[in-house]
């Protein structure tokens, strides 16, 4: 008889538990966290190497995909780029005589605002920027610099050099305007602009090509890199660089700030 009860008491067979419902499912999300540890840690490294030995090509599309401002980077201006941050001591020193200036000349605000023509991100912040201009015009001098990405946009510097040659005709601002809102940038629109903005078609021409107009643009590029600045569009008010896109709003609290501490 005790043979019987051993054998009505002994527990039944149990399955491993990891050939169970509940095993399976936890190796399961066990084995999607070590594959996802893996692949981040091989992305890692891939970007980790790219950024060490890798082109400035790949360097640009890395740090792009990674930036959540709207913001594009010159390979140029950071292969140029100093390794520690430069110090902005006077902003005035950055301003010269042929950079177009808006607003306000003996305003206390002063906004440098890098920008490239052919850039998506500068197109995108010229609604709210002109919004910016017309808001704040009385309180804040805004100098207009000229930073064309020609490596990665072919026709910025002849955008460019073309508004500065409707600024010899006291037309730059019509001009900035149409260039960023018809984003059309070849010769030939190039040249229907300064036509729609009556400008004297022989002294254009002749100013594109001019060695004056060469030397301005170089010396907005020169003045970038010294201010460390490695894309557009890039914003400097009194001291304090901004990069990429801003709302209205953003601007509204940049603004704000600065008349709140001074």
């Amino acid at each position: 008889m005790s043979d019987n009860l051993s054998e009505n008491f002994l527990p039944e067979n149990k399955k491993p538990w990891h050939h169970t419902a509940g095993g399976i499912i936890f190796l399961f999300f066990i084995s999607l966290i070590i594959l996802g540890a893996v692949g981040f840690m091989a992305l890692f490294s891939y970007y980790a190497w790219q950024i060490k030995y890798g082109s400035l090509a790949t360097v640009e599309k890395i740090n792009q995909s990674f930036t959540s401002s709207k913001f594009t980077v010159g390979t140029k201006l950071t292969q140029n780029k100093s390794t520690t941050d430069p110090s902005i001591s006077n902003l005035a020193d950055y301003v010269r005589d042929y950079n177009p200036v808006f607003g306000n000349l003996e305003a206390k605000i002063t906004v440098l605002a890098f920008l490239d023509f052919e850039c998506p991100y500068s197109q995108q912040a010229y609604s709210d920027f002109s919004k910016f201009l017309n808001k704040y015009e009385p309180i804040v001098k805004v100098v207009f610099k000229n930073l064309p990405l020609q490596e990665i946009h072919p026709n910025a510097t002849s955008a460019h050099a073309s508004a500065m040659c409707a600024l010899a005709q006291n037309k730059f601002w019509s001009y900035y305007n149409l260039l960023f809102t018809q984003k059309k940038l070849d010769q030939d629109s190039l040249l229907l602009y300064a036509q729609n903005l009556n400008l004297n078609k022989d002294k254009f021409q002749s100013c594109i090509t001019s060695e004056k107009i060469q030397t301005e643009l170089e010396t907005d590029l020169s003045d970038a890199v010294k201010l460390g600045v490695i894309g557009s569009p890039t914003y400097f008010v009194n001291n304090v660089k901004i990069e990429g896109v801003l709302t209205l709003e953003e601007w509204d609290k940049v603004i704000l700030n600065f008349l709140k501490n001074n």
